[in-house]
Formats: C-alpha cells, sequence, structure tokens
C-alpha cells in the first residue's frame, strides 16, 4: 500500500493506492492499482475471489500486510 487518496470526480470516496505483487511475469503491465477504501479492507471467499461478510464460513481479509521487503529466498 502506497496511501490514501481520492477519486478526482467524487471527493468523498477514498481509495488506496498500491503495488499488486504479481511479481513472476504471469501478468505483464503495470504494477500500481487503485480499489476503493471499503473494497481493499472488504472480507473474501477465498474459493471464488468474491467479497463476504467477517463472519462466512472461511472468510479471510482481501490483503493481509506482510512488511516493508519481501523474503528473496
Amino acid at each position: 500500500m502506497l496511501g490514501l487518496g481520492h477519486d478526482a470526480n467524487y471527493e468523498s470516496r477514498i481509495t488506496v493506492l498500491y503495488i499488486g505483487l504479481e511479481l513472476d511475469q504471469a501478468k505483464p503491465g503495470p504494477r500500481l492499482a487503485v480499489r476503493t477504501y471499503t473494497d481493499f479492507y472488504s472480507w473474501i471467499d477465498p474459493n471464488i475471489g468474491e467479497a463476504t461478510s467477517p463472519e462466512a464460513k472461511g472468510a479471510q481479509p482481501r490483503f493481509e500486510y506482510i512488511g516493508q521487503t519481501l523474503d528473496k529466498t
């Protein structure tokens, strides 16, 4: 996560700017991505990748903090 911003057209819409970690060249192109704050901090069903409630069976946060650097092992 690089920081928070706002949608230029809707100043009340908070966004999160982050770097996607698909580092294996399977997904070429820009690494910067933007999601709404609500979507960034949402819970998902890992089996289908869709948003769900935190109380749902198997639900997990969409993103997890992994630290400031990647382990190069």
